[in-house]
C-alpha cells in the first residue's frame, strides 16, 4: 500500500514538472482531487497527497484573480471530502453497530448450543438403505449436530468477509475478528472431528456394502434403488472430500456390475421365453376349466401337471414367481366366494363399529341432557350418571371415545358438586361457608391439575388432528369451570368476612 502511495507521488510530481505554469498545475491537482472522492471512489490517502502539494503551490505566485477562484473550488473540494468523510463515517458506525449485534448472537447461540440442537430436523434415512440401518441412530445425532455446526461455521466464514470488507479502525476490525476467531476455536475442532467420525463410519457401511453385494439374491432394480439411495445420502451427509469420493468410486463400480448383469439377464430371458409361453398354454387351459366349473376335481390334477412341468424344464427364479402368479389368476374365480366371504366380514364390523358410535352419541346425548335438568335431585343425577358408567364399561371404549365421554362426564361432575354446594350455603352458618370455600379450592386445584395434564399432551408430537382438537375443547372447557369456581370462591371469601367481622 505505502509502495503504491509512493508510485503515485512520484507520477504526480512527474506530472507536475511538465506542466509549466503554477496555475495550471493547481488545476491539475484540484481534478486529481476530484478524481480521486467520485463515482464512488474513496481515495483517501491520494487525496489528502495532493491537497498537500496542492497546498503548497498556492505559495507560489499566481494571478490573484486566479489565486481567489482555484482557491475557492480548492474549499469547495475539501467541503465535498468532508461531507464525504462524515457520511463514510455514518456508515461504518452503522456497520459497526450490525457486526456486534450478529457477533453477539452467535457468542449467545453458542452458549444455548443444545436448546438449537433440539430445533434442528432431522434428515430421514430411507428404508431401503439396509446397510445402514444399524448406526441410522449415531447418522442421524452426528448429521444433526454437524448441521448446527455447518450452520455456525457459515455464519462465521460470512461474517469474516463482511469485517474485512467493512472499512472501519484496524483496532475495531482486530477486535472482532479475534472475537470470531475464539468462537471458531468453539466450532471448527469439533466440526472437523465430527466429519471425520462421520465419514469413516459412512465409508464403513458403505465398503460392507459392497463386500455383501450379491446380484443372484435381490433383484436389479432394488439393488440399483439401493445404490442412488447411498449416492444421495452421501450428500446429504457432511463428509470430508475422501470418503465421499472413494464411497462415489466404490458405489459407481457396483453400479457397473449391475448394469452389465442386466445386459446378460435381457439375453436369458429370450432364451426362457418358449418355456415361458408353453406353460402359459397350460396354465389357460387350467383357467377354462375353473370358468366352466370351479368345483371340478379335474382343476387339482391339472395344476399338479403344470407344476410337475415347470419343475422339468429350464426356468429362473423370477419366471417360477411369475407363473405361479399366473396359475393364481388361472384359479381366480376359486377364490371370489372366498373374498365374498371376507367382505360380509368387514361389513359386520363396519356395522358393529357404527352401532358403538351411535351408542355413544346417545350417551353423550344424555349425559348433556342431564346436565340440563334443573329440577333433578342430586341423587337422581349420582344415579344416572351410575348407570351411565355402567353401560360404558360395556362398550369396551377406544382411548378417543374415552376421552370424549370423560369430557361430558366431567361437566355432569361440575353441575353436580355445584348443586351440592348451593345445597350447604342455604344454611347461613359460617363454618358450612368454610366448609364449601374449602371444597371449591379443593375442585379448583383438582382441575387446574388435570387441565394441566392435558395441556401437556396437547404439547405432544404424537397427537392427530382429531385428538388434538379433542385436547384443546377440553382445555378450554377446563378454563371455563376454574375462572367460574374463581368467581364463587371470591364470592364466598367476600361473604365468610362479612359473617366473621358480624
Amino acid at each position: 500500500m505505502n509502495d503504491k502511495v509512493e508510485i503515485g507521488q512520484i507520477e504526480l510530481e512527474i506530472k507536475l514538472k511538465t506542466i509549466s505554469s503554477n496555475e495550471h498545475k493547481i488545476q491539475y491537482c484540484l481534478s486529481e482531487m476530484k478524481d480521486a472522492i467520485s463515482d464512488g471512489k474513496t481515495e483517501f490517502k491520494k487525496f489528502w497527497e495532493i491537497k498537500h502539494v496542492c497546498l503548497n503551490l498556492f505559495k507560489e505566485q499566481i494571478p490573484s484573480i486566479a489565486r481567489q477562484n482555484l482557491w475557492n473550488e480548492y474549499i469547495e473540494i475539501s467541503k465535498e471530502m468532508k461531507n464525504l468523510r462524515d457520511i463514510l463515517d455514518e456508515h461504518t458506525a452503522f456497520a459497526i453497530e450490525q457486526i456486534e449485534l450478529v457477533i453477539q448472537a452467535l457468542e449467545e447461540d453458542l452458549l444455548k448450543n443444545d436448546a438449537l440442537l433440539d430445533t434442528i430436523k432431522e434428515i430421514e434415512i430411507p428404508e431401503i438403505l439396509i446397510s445402514l440401518e444399524e448406526k441410522k441412530a449415531y447418522f442421524l445425532k452426528t448429521q444433526k449436530e454437524l448441521t448446527l455446526f455447518n450452520s455456525f461455521a457459515a455464519r462465521i466464514n460470512s461474517l469474516r468477509k463482511e469485517i474485512i470488507k467493512t472499512n472501519m479502525r484496524i483496532k475495531n476490525k482486530n477486535g472482532f475478528l479475534n472475537r470470531l476467531s475464539k468462537i471458531g476455536d468453539e466450532i471448527f475442532p469439533k466440526r472437523k472431528a465430527l466429519i471425520q467420525d462421520l465419514s469413516n463410519e459412512f465409508l464403513d457401511s458403505v465398503t460392507n456394502f459392497v463386500n455383501k453385494f450379491d446380484l443372484k439374491n435381490q433383484t436389479y432394480f432394488d439393488l440399483k434403488e439401493h445404490i442412488k439411495t447411498l449416492q444421495s445420502i452421501a450428500k446429504e451427509f457432511t463428509l470430508n472430500t475422501q470418503a465421499f469420493t472413494e464411497s462415489r468410486i466404490m458405489l459407481s463400480e457396483c453400479w457397473d456390475k449391475v448394469k452389465i448383469a442386466e445386459k446378460e439377464y435381457k439375453k436369458e430371458k429370450f432364451k426362457f421365453k418358449k418355456n415361458i409361453d408353453d406353460t402359459m398354454v397350460k396354465i389357460n387351459a387350467l383357467k377354462e376349466i375353473v370358468d366352466g366349473n370351479p368345483l371340478d376335481p379335474k382343476i387339482e390334477e391339472e395344476e399338479t401337471d403344470i407344476l410337475n412341468y415347470m419343475r422339468s424344464i429350464e426356468l429362473r427364479k423370477s419366471d417360477v414367481l411369475y407363473l405361479k402368479s399366473k396359475i393364481r389368476w388361472a384359479k381366480s374365480k376359486i377364490y371370489e366366494e372366498a373374498q365374498i366371504e371376507k367382505i360380509k366380514i368387514i361389513e359386520d364390523k363396519k356395522l358393529q363399529v357404527q352401532k358403538k358410535k351411535d351408542e355413544i352419541t346417545s350417551l353423550q346425548d344424555a349425559i348433556k341432557s342431564l346436565i340440563t335438568k334443573k329440577d333433578f335431585s342430586i341423587d337422581q343425577l349420582e344415579e344416572e350418571k351410575k348407570i351411565i358408567e355402567e353401560k360404558i364399561k360395556d362398550l369396551n371404549l377406544e382411548s378417543i371415545q374415552t376421552l370424549l365421554i370423560e369430557k361430558d362426564l366431567k361437566e355432569l361432575d361440575f353441575v353436580i358438586e355445584e348443586k351440592k354446594d348451593s345445597l350447604l350455603l342455604n344454611e347461613d352458618d359460617i363454618s358450612t361457608f368454610k366448609r364449601v370455600f374449602n371444597n371449591k379450592q379443593t375442585r379448583k386445584k383438582n382441575l387446574k391439575n388435570y387441565q394441566d395434564f392435558i395441556k401437556k399432551e396437547l404439547a405432544g408430537s404424537n397427537l392427530d388432528i382429531e385428538k388434538a382438537m379433542i385436547f384443546r375443547d377440553i382445555v378450554n372447557s377446563q378454563t371455563k369451570k376454574i375462572r367460574l369456581l374463581e368467581e364463587s370462591i371470591n364470592d364466598l371469601e367476600d361473604k365468610i368476612i362479612e359473617l366473621e367481622s358480624k
